[in-house]
This record gives structure tokens, sequence and C-alpha cells, in this order.
């Protein structure tokens, strides 16, 4: 709900780079962890260990992942906001608590945990220098009405 309102927000504001980055980095880093799951098939710690219900492969965590993500985007995005430092204890606090309740909960081991913070920020991080550090056009997938002329004029 967050990243819709976020996008919408963007797009009222004719931030296309942001909104393409935001956009990138979700679709992204959802690709990159099912896909990690799908190959890589890690089973969970022993289900005697958990306290809810679980699914699926166990590397990396996805939860994680996206936790890292979402907070990535939120201290990327918010670097000249005025409230900055305190988007960055939460962001912080929040990836933590995620990563630490996966464990805790028995659905995770640490090293799950700690590859889903990390693909999530160098996924992030990378996009992040693609769309920001070269030439990327605002423009580029939002353009406006044809400036073509057609010269009527003949001879």
């Amino acid at each position: 709900v967050l990243i819709t309102f976020l996008c919408i927000y963007q797009t009222w504001m004719k931030n296309y780079k942001s909104l393409v980055f935001i956009a990138l980095s979700v679709i992204g880093s959802i690709a990159i962890g099912w896909l990690l799951k799908w190959g890589i098939d890690r089973p969970r710690p022993l289900e005697f260990y958990h306290l809810v219900q679980s699914y699926g492969a166990s590397f990396p965590s996805g939860h994680s992942l996206y936790a890292a993500t979402l907070a990535s985007l939120a201290l990327l995005l918010c670097q000249q906001h005025r409230y900055r430092l305190f988007v960055i204890l939460i962001a912080t606090l929040w990836i933590m608590v995620m990563g630490i309740s996966r464990v805790y909960l028995g659905v995770h081991y640490p090293t799950d945990v700690l590859s889903g913070w990390g693909i999530g920020l160098i996924w992030t991080s990378l996009l992040w220098l693609w769309l920001y550090q070269s030439n990327f056009n605002n423009n580029l997938f939002f353009r406006s009405k044809s400036k073509l002329r057609w010269n009527n004029d003949v001879g």
C-alpha cells in the first residue's frame, strides 16, 4: 500500500525517474528473491523450531530482502529531506526487527536473513547508481505529445 501511494505521489509530482526507480527496485527484488529461492531450494530449519507456519525454500529470506529494499528506497529518496535522520533510524530498526524476527520464529537461518539484507541493499544501490549517476532522462519513458511540426511549404 505504501509503495502504491508513493508511486502515485511521484507520478503526480512528475518525478518519473523516482517512479521508475521505485518500480524497478520492488519488482526486481521480488524477482531476484523468488529466482534464488527456486534455484537454490535450501530447506528451512526443522518444523520443530517453527513458531509460525511457513512454506517454500529458506534462502534468501524474502521478508529480509524486501525490508532491505524498502528501507534502501526510503534512505535514498529522503537524502535531502529535513527528517532524514528519523527516516534512517526507523529504516534501520525496521530491517533489524524484521530479520531478527525471522530467525526467532524459527523459519530462517541467520545466513538467510543476512543474505536477504545484502541482496536488497546491493540491488537497490546498483539500480540507484544506474539511474541517478547516469544520464537517465526523466522523460525517457513518459514523453509528452510529439513536438514534430509538419512543413506545409511546397517549394
